[in-house]
């Protein structure tokens, strides 16, 4: 049962349809969910057979059966090397602004918004699907004091995040929804969106491959780093990693909390795309100057 059900999961999605029934729903394979799938499901049975035991002190459970997933785990390929190459950032930046400008519903809306968002922060996706209002500042008078609030990141430590004039654009154009305090929201039990789907196929079919959210974090990586020769260590903190032990003296002394003195380099990356996009669209640009 156990192999079965991640035979449909790596073949059929996330959804886990077999892509030989009649169901009509797009299938689309997804190895790495499949792993991840029964990774979980394996931690999980473990728990149960430590915590349940019979009278005589003997495990409830005396085999996991995700042990026959031995040497049957699905290939999922080099995830890390997955994020939209530089010479198509462009057509994606593009591609994003133009299904924006059409007439849609709020959610599809709040999608591409988040996309373009995930593209401009290189934030994790529920970093910014979750972002409320509260959270977020905009002072035209003084640009560096454009930031949002992470509260609990996945580092564990609370990071006050510059927002690029593009990102601040972004922002302003999002519709307020009366008692909801979502940047992002919608009507699901969650009251925020959650993983959309559209925007990220159109971002695969600009890109050529299947992309994913955490794909945009890489991309934003990449250019960062290699297009604007920003520093491991400014990218890091701008991307929420935890220092290394390697950088003793900035954890120790460095403001790592309101990193507002960063903003030059989160600009400096949303301009890099920004004009990208320009390029892409045939304009005439001045190229930017690369400089740490």
């Amino acid at each position: 049962m156990v192999r079965e059900r991640h035979a449909l999961l790596a073949e059929g999605g996330f959804k886990g349809l077999n892509p030989t029934s009649k169901d009509k729903r797009k299938v689309r394979p997804s190895p790495a969910t499949a792993n991840a799938a029964m990774i979980v499901l394996r931690i999980l049975i473990q728990f149960a057979a430590d915590e349940f035991r019979l009278g005589d002190g003997k495990s409830l459970i005396t085999d996991n059966p995700v042990d026959a997933m031995k040497r049957h785990w699905a290939p999922a390929g080099d995830r890390k090397g997955r994020y939209i190459d530089k010479r198509k950032v462009g057509d994606v930046w593009n591609a994003l602004h133009a299904e924006r400008d059409k007439p849609m519903a709020v959610a599809s809306l709040a999608g591409l918004d988040l996309a373009l968002m995930l593209m401009l922060t290189g934030a994790r996706r529920m970093e910014i699907a979750a972002l409320t209002w509260d959270r977020v500042n905009i002072n035209h008078s003084d640009p560096a004091q454009c930031w949002f609030h992470l509260p609990d990141p996945k580092s564990g430590r609370e990071v006050f995040l510059p927002l690029s004039r593009q990102a601040v654009g972004i922002l302003e154009g999002r519709m307020r929804v009366a008692a909801n305090p979502h940047v992002f929201p919608t009507r699901s039990k969650a009251g925020h969106i959650g993983d959309p789907r559209a925007p990220f196929d159109l971002i695969s079919k600009v890109a050529g491959m299947h992309l994913s959210a955490h794909d945009l974090r890489r991309t934003w990586t990449n250019i960062a780093m290699r297009e604007c020769l920003i520093e491991k260590f400014r990218t890091d903190l701008l991307t929420c990693h935890v220092p290394s032990h390697a950088d003793t003296t900035a954890r120790h002394y460095l403001d790592l909390k309101k990193l507002d003195w960063l903003h030059p380099e989160t600009q400096r990356v949303s301009d890099w795309i920004e004009q990208a996009g320009k390029v892409a669209a045939g304009a005439n640009v001045v190229p930017l100057p690369q400089r740490a």
